[in-house]
């Protein structure tokens, strides 16, 4: 009988090849990709090389994410296949195979494709870990030369996972086999319809959840919380994505049906009984390729926006070679002043002049103000929604910074600010200005160090005179003093020699105030390897998910296309013309194929604004940086897409017969 069963198992190997084939190719990528990075994410070879640390944390997420998506995806499609298969189910039991007989056919299979899948995917990996190896160093600027074998866990941990994937598909098939009868295999090809009540409940869920999804993405706009609502509303959409498709989408048709005068045109009336019938079983598919399309979309296009915006942020850290500040905490007491937290920095630059090209010397006064009661003035208030972190700033030194030629008087101020809803009511008199000026500014930040506090507060630059600017300094007691040093050198290589010298002397004055040195070099390195870390991880599974999604287009068309074959010959049958047929198919087809293009899209549009919010985080302060990769990832998709719609429409309309061959035209 073993004999009997490996037999019937390769034959159906044979026989559905079509269908198996895009299963056992999606399963063997994946597979091999989780190799190469579990090798990544958790080989100890890697531990002393810079910045590995934090990229395997990256990476270790990335493996876990991926490894959900792989468990949930290959266990629906193995579902789906064994529904495609259910009236051959049926007629090996008709001919006489009992269902204990039917599940060793089946376990004989999932034998057979464990191990091809295995072999094959370990076989990849380890060809491929080599390539992926040097993408991701090109990626995060690493140079150490590290042995690219990879290590035997990865193997066995994702041999052992796939091993617990193949018995959880093997319960599944039991449970199918046993649970159902011939007579119900061979009814499962039919349509379901589903009843009114069911309908009317997937479209109130569905309402419910995009209107709270679509709620949370526009009305949030503290960049720190994003992550979190993110997560909340993408649960939403997910859930309301599904209804739409379920229920949603068939109100709106219905109701084009009773419209008798819109209906009962001949194009319209098959177009849209048609898209009624599709939808009673391919509204999960839809619902799952809108999905996919989403994850692609914001997985690609928040890994380019990163991988552009490296310069933003070095430039927005370390403007010139070097920073240097200082500041005294908290607030100014009596005997602190500007020229002594100029001082050590200055006796390193005296020393070091022949080395040193430009020095750019900035000075601010920073406190909070609560919002609700200003006429108080500096306050030591914790930040939240209801302060404002104040940088008070002398004219001459911001006309010098951004080439301006402002002329305040006595009593006047010019307030800059890149906070959306800057108040324009802002009370301070407490400060003896009584005349504002309003004025954007995007370019202050990158030198006064501003671009992280303004993602958790609103920030505002406050520009004074000099006599002024002297009078606050000596005036105001609940604040601090900080003094900004930006140092371009002669040659760059002389940036670590100075960086090593004002830590030295920050150190030595360390009891007077804190200070901190970085230089543009260090940023950049360290930079590369954080976005560069998560730039291959988001690019790794946004290509993953762009694989599954082409795997599950594939198999709607397959159903599409077996299901349809008695629709359209009874179209013929009543009397259709062979040029209505065509049109009727490329209608339905295109419709369906590009709803969830359209609902993509629709959802990118409302998860933009909390997205670039989400990115800010990650100092991709400018919105046209995000905007432009938003844009182009959409373009690109779109046209894989559309290829991927022309080459698996090829095997639709060859399920239809010979005589609709020429329908793609």
């Amino acid at each position: 009988m073993t004999k009997l069963y490996r037999s019937l198992a390769q034959r159906s190997f044979k026989k559905n090849g079509q269908t198996y084939l895009p299963f056992v190719l999606v399963a063997v990528m994946m597979l091999s990709f989780s190799i190469i990075l579990h090798d990544l994410a958790f080989n100890s070879a890697y531990k002393g090389v810079a910045y590995m640390t934090t990229l395997q944390m990256i990476l270790q997420m990335g493996y876990y994410v991926l490894q959900i998506f792989n468990f949930l995806f290959l266990y629906y499609t193995y579902s789906y296949l064994l529904g495609m298969r259910s009236k051959e189910l049926a007629l090996y039991q008709v001919l006489g195979l009992s269902k204990k007989n039917l599940l060793a056919v089946i376990t004989w299979e999932n034998i057979y494709l464990f191990f091809f899948i295995i072999s094959l995917g370990a076989l990849l990996g380890s060809l491929g870990n080599y390539l992926v190896q040097g993408l991701f160093f090109r990626f995060t600027g690493i140079k150490e030369e590290i042995p690219w074998t990879i290590q035997g866990e990865s193997y066995s941990i994702n041999g052992l996972s796939y091993l617990i994937l193949f018995v959880i598909l093997e319960v599944r098939a039991l449970v199918r086999i046993f649970k159902q009868n011939p007579l119900s295999y061979l009814k499962e090809s039919k349509r379901r319809q589903t009843s009114k009540v069911l309908k009317g409940v997937y479209t109130l869920l569905g309402i419910l959840c995009l209107g709270i999804g679509y709620f949370i993405a526009l009305e949030i706009t503290d960049p720190v919380s994003s992550i979190l609502f993110f997560l909340i509303a993408a649960l939403f959409v997910i859930l309301g994505t599904y209804c739409f498709f379920l229920g949603i989408l068939e109100i709106i048709l219905k109701f084009l049906q009773g419209r008798e005068s819109f209906y009962y045109e001949k194009n319209r009336m098959t177009a849209i009984s048609g898209l009624l019938f599709r939808l009673r079983d391919q509204a999960m598919g839809l619902g799952s390729i809108t999905i996919l399309m989403v994850a692609v979309l914001v997985l690609l296009s928040c890994a380019l926006s990163l991988n552009q915006s490296l310069e933003a942020l070095v430039d927005s850290s370390v403007p010139l070679d070097l920073v240097y500040k200082t500041s005294y905490p908290e607030k100014i007491t009596q005997g602190d002043s500007f020229d002594s937290l100029f001082a050590p920095s200055q006796v390193v630059l005296e020393r070091n002049k022949d080395k040193v090209k430009e020095v750019i010397q900035l000075r601010a006064i920073n406190g909070n103000i609560d919002l609700n009661h200003p006429e108080k003035g500096f306050s030591q208030v914790d930040w939240n929604e209801n302060s404002i972190y104040v940088k008070i700033l002398p004219q001459g030194e911001v006309n010098k910074l951004l080439h301006t030629s402002y002329d305040l008087k006595d009593g006047e101020a010019l307030v800059l600010g890149r906070e959306p809803g800057l108040r324009e009511d802002l009370d301070l008199s407490f400060l003896g200005i009584h005349r504002q000026e309003k004025e954007v500014n995007e370019d202050l930040g990158n030198f006064y160090d501003l671009k992280q506090t303004d993602l958790f507060q609103k920030l505002l630059f406050l520009v004074v005179n000099e006599s002024s600017f002297r009078d606050l300094t000596s005036q105001v007691r609940e604040a601090s003093l900080t003094t900004i040093s930006h140092i371009s050198l002669k040659n760059k290589e002389d940036a670590e020699l100075l960086k090593g010298e004002l830590l030295k002397a920050g150190k030595d004055h360390e009891k007077d105030f804190t200070s901190f040195v970085n230089s543009r070099r260090e940023v950049e390195e360290d930079g590369r390897g954080l976005y560069g870390g998560l730039t291959f991880t988001g690019l790794s599974l946004g290509i993953i998910f762009l694989v599954a999604l082409g795997a599950t287009i594939y198999y709607k068309q397959l159903t599409e296309g077996y299901q349809d074959q008695k629709a359209f010959t009874i179209y013929r049958r009543v009397g259709m013309d062979e040029e209505t047929v065509k049109r009727s198919i490329q209608t339905q087809v295109s419709l369906i194929f590009f709803l969830p293009v359209a609902l993509s899209w629709i959802h990118m549009a409302f998860a933009y604004q909390l997205l670039s919010r989400m990115m800010r985080l990650l100092n991709v302060g400018n919105d046209l940086i995000y905007l432009k990769s938003t844009l182009l990832v959409l373009a690109l998709v779109f046209i894989l897409y559309y290829i991927w719609y022309k080459i698996t429409g090829v095997v639709y309309y060859r399920l239809l017969g010979q005589k609709n061959k020429g329908l793609l035209s």
